[in-house]
């Protein structure tokens, strides 16, 4: 473990994951309802998504807007709603989300403060936007630092240090 490494200050090597075993990881959906007003952040939230090949599932109001009544099944096709206003009053989506029991990302903009315990928040910026939708991409995680080969080549490293490069 990485409390008894540290204890006896020995390298830690983590467990890995098999990703040719936990293939075709489900593909992260973030949705956004609202306007594509500057003020709304919509631009750099299509941005961050562009960037880093995230499926971004939006409603813009007056352009793709879908029935009220229907929007319930849009909102269970989304992982997390991002809402990355700069300007807000009631957030109606956001209690839309919350109400489907969709994960919420969202500026402290207006209600916030009644929504503490329920949502997560983040800046307005283009980090802010990207760390909360990073929540999502667990397997990049797994790609760049748990995979067995580099786990593996670890362990070799260590054995190498303590044994050399002895062959019987």
């Amino acid at each position: 473990s990485k409390k008894l490494a540290d204890k006896y200050n020995i390298p830690y090597i983590p467990n890995g994951g098999d990703l040719k075993i936990f293939k075709e990881p489900k593909e992260t959906t973030v949705g956004y309802v609202g306007t594509d007003m500057e003020n709304k952040n919509y631009p750099l939230l299509r941005q961050v998504c562009d960037d880093m090949g995230v499926k971004l599932l939006e409603f813009i109001y007056k352009k793709n807007q879908v029935p009220q009544e229907e929007l319930y099944k849009y909102y269970r096709q989304m992982d997390l709603l991002v809402h990355p206003s700069k300007t807000e009053g009631c957030n109606n989506v956001i209690l839309e989300a919350l109400a489907m029991n969709v994960p919420v990302y969202m500026t402290r903009q207006g209600i916030w403060h009644d929504l503490v315990d329920y949502v997560h928040f983040i800046e307005p910026t283009y980090e802010g936007i990207a760390g909360a939708i990073r929540r999502y991409q667990g397997r990049k995680l797994i790609q760049d630092r748990f995979q067995w080969k580099d786990i593996v080549d670890k362990y070799k490293d260590i054995y190498y240090k303590v044994y050399g490069n002895r062959k019987k």
